[in-house]
């Protein structure tokens, strides 16, 4: 989350819920397991294109900006869930 918020390129592999927030070649690249072979040549071709890694980077930025909390913005979701549990104890 924080490299996306950084305006980070992500390199990662495709398990678990990874694909609900990397998108292949939107926002970050995806490898699947089979494919891990794979990772010191998609970070090189990344280095030789500066220009996809950081358009990569700026997706993800707007990605986290829309779907990601901020850290205010959690806490005070759980400050009020909090107050609500007191509040019914």
């Amino acid at each position: 989350m924080q490299t996306m918020i950084n305006e980070k390129c992500i390199v990662t592999l495709n398990v678990g819920d990874t694909n609900k927030f990397i998108f292949n070649n939107q926002n970050g690249i995806l490898l699947n397991k089979a494919d891990l072979n794979k990772l010191p040549e998609t970070i090189i071709k990344l280095l030789n294109n500066y220009k996809k890694h950081e358009d990569l980077g700026k997706r993800a930025k707007i990605f986290a900006d829309k779907n990601f909390w901020t850290w205010k913005q959690r806490i005070n979701a759980e400050l009020l869930e909090t107050n609500k549990l007191i509040k019914n104890v």
